[in-house]
């Protein structure tokens, strides 16, 4: 049987079984006509597209989907086999139906799962129930899309699918197409579960992911909670769930659901006491509620979930509640906790603020206590809802910024910590010691304040970002008289500057993230224009900058944002952003980058190392990966055997390096260095190695490969060292057959140096090798010969067992250029205090020659500096970038200051190159 839908509405039923009997005297055409269809229902779904169709199996009703945004189900009669109509149900706000799908479960049942748009989402749901599996922004129903999904095979409830995907095609007015990819894991691995073939997926690249779809509506607020093994992540969502997942290798592999709340879950958050293996969890959501639970690592069951994978027990500690009675409408909106001290008590400081514009503070203690209703305390606001909330610990106290709908923030302060005996805590009134009034209110929107995230920027002040509605981001400093100096003492503040940077996205920010460290002040920041964008801050006395940096798409609207660093095993530390929307989207960002931006930022004197990895970004071979006869052919004794297979080799292998492009890190290295990219560079030193011994160049490279791509760049032309030649040039073979001063022995060197005629010129005849000349040259019968002495020619590259001095000469001159350009650059950092960065890029640890020397120059300005008898505040670092040996393992007990990147050297500078123009513009 076939069932089909048109687009006219219609549904016909076709036998398949049947043959169509030609009557007797029917022309030819007509033995061919088509069949007609047994059975036919018009206008099941009006004058719309029927989009999707199944097949019951176990009571074969056929169900069918629709433009017309309604689901019909039909019968075939088994002895008439003519169709007959059931019920059509129309689903409520969909304005489309595109899928229909049928899953069977493990009790046999059968489940029919919808997909169409609501508006310009695309939702999937169980029409049985109405339960929202996922919705998934698509930007117009009208663009192209596709759709897969797949559930576990062992589950008993339908609740969402372990994978999906779907993809958006979008047409550019520059004639290409733009497809975006949302999909619940990495997109190479959906493309491996759907059997895609492995020459496709090799040239994919990820741009994003929706991420997990841990709720079925949104995810309102989301925070990490670090534990001594284990990494979580705590949601809550507008579907009253909160839910701990844990991340394993940047993975969400299982997560366990708390308690439902009685409406949505507005906020969430957690506190740790350092050297405790246990944290406090926190969510708050309607009727003004609160529940505390204690999350403990030392327990591998767990009292809401036992047997289940998350190796921790969750356990609940108590709860919240006002003494007047709260309706569903009254809720809090935000909630944060903080570690009180002492930290033997294992308390915490909570405060959370809600739609009234109160504020509720309690302490809860981690130690279970009989009364299981925490009684605070109620600061009374002005009346605006409270919409987010931060607290920090600073200068021996507590400090509260709130955001409310009036786009005002109020600062409180709280003390540090709370002298209580284990009877009080949880009910102790903390009326007395703490403010009736805020200490310090500004306005930072013209609308309600969404998000804000606080830090300290110094030992007198703090910096406070805030996001709204407005689409402004706001950043302030509130500087503090004697912070310092009176840690027990209140805090005074002195004065306070804004700096609004408008337009900062494209519809309302909901979210925003602060982070400061000593290598970048950085902001976070996301919302209704699915994207997330990073931000420079820089903060000086009474002054404040923001810049962009980039940005990067989201999958969904971000609604809440949090960050964690994470070390991984090649030595690299990543930022994991997690943003919350739909799902829980996966971002990182590689803090080695902008590490190694800073340095090369600051760099006086810069030395680029760079081995056979660096070539192999342009599609060149390494040779490692080489055919034998390369290897073969990296023999100058080869030269005699067969001279014109020989050269025909070499030439076609120099044709090849003149026809392939170098990479994008070569440009971008002139950049840096002649473009002036770097702009601390010593470049007043402009004299050649004379005898004042100046300073050639604030650069040099440092390289085996043979490619000779280094020196088609002019920044390049005098501070090049090619320790193993160029293949772009060849020379006269007349030094072939000595070693040092002497003929090699042999019978066959013999011949060949009788055969040598060579001169002076020979000696100095280099021939470089252009397009024009290699067309003339390549696949002829004829050897390429010495114009002096009329012997072949032979490629100016250092090979194995090659003794030609000719070569070595050339090869050596700049080695000892180089050589006495590192010796200066030493001597400057270590006596005046400079700067010296070493890039190393694509240097591997099967051929370390140039590794070795990144380490030798590392290790010897180091003991300089250290050794220096007034001291140096001179510096140097080296950088390596490599995507299987970035790691750095010196054996010398000095420490050394280096930054891994496992990354290609390719992407790696371009990541770079993004920050130092951010740099160049702050």
């Amino acid at each position: 049987a076939m069932y089909i839908g048109d687009s006219r509405g219609n549904i016909s039923f076709f036998d398949l079984r049947q043959t169509w009997q030609a009557a007797e005297g029917d022309s030819h055409e007509a033995k061919d006509r088509e069949q007609e269809p047994k059975s036919l229902l018009s206008k099941v779904h009006g004058k719309e597209h029927v989009t999707g169709i199944i097949i019951l199996e176990s009571t074969g009703v056929i169900i069918s989907v629709g433009n017309d945004g309604c689901m019909h189900q039909c019968k075939r009669d088994a002895n008439t086999g003519q169709l007959q109509r059931m019920i059509s149900i129309p689903i409520p706000n969909m304005t489309g139906l595109r899928h229909i799908w049928n899953v069977s479960q493990p009790n046999c049942e059968e489940s029919v799962i919808i997909g169409g748009f609501y508006g310009n989402d695309f939702v999937m749901l169980d029409s049985l129930n109405g339960y929202e599996f996922l919705r998934i922004a698509t930007g117009g129903r009208q663009r192209q899309q596709d759709f897969f999904f797949s559930f576990t095979n062992n589950t008993s409830s339908l609740r969402f699918p372990n994978i999906f995907g779907i993809a958006i095609l979008t047409g550019q007015r520059d004639g290409y197409n733009l497809i975006d990819f949302h999909s619940s894991r990495a997109f190479e691995k959906s493309l491996v579960l759907l059997d895609t073939p492995t020459h496709v997926t090799g040239n994919i690249h990820s741009s994003y992911s929706i991420g997990s779809p841990v709720h079925a509506e949104t995810i309102n607020d989301a925070c990490w909670v670090e534990d001594c093994e284990s990494i979580y992540l705590l949601t809550g969502s507008n579907d009253c769930t909160v839910k701990l997942s844990k991340l394993v290798n940047n993975t969400f592999v299982s997560a366990i659901e708390l308690p439902s709340h009685e409406s949505c879950v507005r906020g969430v958050c957690s506190s740790h006491h350092p050297s405790s293996d246990s944290s406090l969890l926190v969510t708050c959501g309607g009727k003004l509620s609160m529940e505390f639970y204690i999350l403990d690592q030392t327990s591998s069951t767990t009292s809401t979930n036992k047997g289940h994978p998350l190796s921790c027990c969750v356990a609940l500690l108590c709860s919240y509640r006002t003494l007047e009675k709260a309706t569903i409408d009254h809720r809090m909106n935000a909630v944060r906790a903080t570690p009180l001290l002492p930290h033997e008590k294992q308390c915490h400081l909570v405060l959370s603020g809600d739609s009234d514009g109160n504020l509720h503070l309690c302490v809860v203690s981690e130690y279970a206590v009989a009364r299981r209703t925490v009684i605070g305390t109620i600061l009374k606001g002005n009346g605006r809802p409270v919409l987010c909330l931060q607290l920090l610990r600073c200068f021996g106290k507590i400090l509260a910024f709130v955001g409310t709908t009036g786009g005002e923030i109020f600062v409180w302060e709280f003390p540090g910590s709370v002298a209580l005996s284990d009877e009080d805590v949880g009910i102790h009134n903390l009326e007395g010691i703490i403010p009736t009034s805020p200490m310090y209110v500004y306005r930072a929107h013209q609308t309600g304040i969404n998000s804000l995230s606080v830090a300290i920027a110094n030992s007198h002040s703090v910096v406070i970002c805030s996001v709204g509605d407005d689409q402004t981001l706001s950043t302030s400093v509130i500087e503090f008289t004697d912070a310092s100096h009176h840690p027990n003492g209140s805090l005074h503040p002195e004065r306070g500057y804004v700096l609004i940077t408008q337009c900062a996205s494209a519809s309302a920010l909901k979210a925003v993230k602060l982070v400061l460290d000593s290598t970048f002040y950085r902001v976070y920041t996301t919302g209704y224009d699915e994207q997330i964008t990073l931000w420079h801050l820089d903060v000086n006395p009474g002054e404040i900058s923001v810049k962009y940096i980039s940005s990067s798409p989201l999958g969904t609207e971000g609604s809440c944002i949090d960050c964690l660093c994470l070390e991984q095993s090649d030595g690299s530390v990543h930022e994991v952003i997690a943003v919350g929307g739909e799902g829980i989207e996966l971002q990182s960002l590689d803090l080695n980058i902008l590490r190694a931006a800073n340095k090369l930022r600051d760099a006086n004197y810069l030395l680029i190392t760079a081995g056979a990895g660096f070539s192999a970004d342009s599609g060149l071979q390494t040779y490692e990966c080489a055919p034998a006869e390369y290897r073969d052919m990296c023999n100058p004794a080869k030269l005699m055997d067969s001279p014109a297979h020989f050269q025909q080799f070499w030439i076609k292998i120099a044709q090849s390096y003149l026809e392939v492009k170098p990479h994008k890190g070569y440009e971008l290295l002139d950049q840096w260095c002649q473009g002036g990219r770097l702009p601390h560079l010593e470049r007043s030193s402009s004299k050649l190695d004379g005898p004042s011994q100046t300073l050639s160049s604030p650069w040099w490279v440092y390289s085996s490969n043979v490619d000779g791509h280094f020196s088609l760049l002019k920044s390049f032309d005098n501070s090049l060292c090619e320790i193993h030649g160029s293949a772009l040039q060849f020379r006269c073979a007349c030094g072939i057959g000595y070693a040092n001063d002497e003929p090699r022995l042999g019978k066959e060197w013999d011949q060949w140096n009788q055969r040598m005629r060579s001169t002076d010129s020979c000696k100095k005849t280099v021939v470089p090798m252009s397009q024009n000349f290699l067309r003339d040259i390549v696949n002829s019968d004829e050897t390429f010969l010495c114009s002096h002495c009329r012997q072949p020619m032979r490629p100016d590259v250092l090979m194995f067992h090659d003794t030609d001095e000719n070569v070595l000469k050339a090869i050596n001159i700049q080695r000892e250029r180089y050589q006495t350009w590192e010796g200066l650059v030493e001597e400057e950092v270590a006596t005046n205090s400079r700067k010296l960065v070493i890039l190393e890029m694509g240097c591997g640890i099967n051929v370390p020659a140039v590794r070795q020397e990144s380490e030798e120059v590392l290790s010897d300005c180091t003991k300089k500096l250290t050794s220096h008898v007034n001291g140096s505040e001179g510096s140097v670092c080296l950088i390596r970038i490599n995507p299987k040996n970035a790691e750095i393992e010196m054996n010398d007990g000095d420490s050394f200051e280096a930054i891994p990147i496992a990354s290609t050297a390719a992407i790696a500078l371009q990541k770079i190159d993004i920050l130092l123009k951010a740099f160049a513009e702050c």
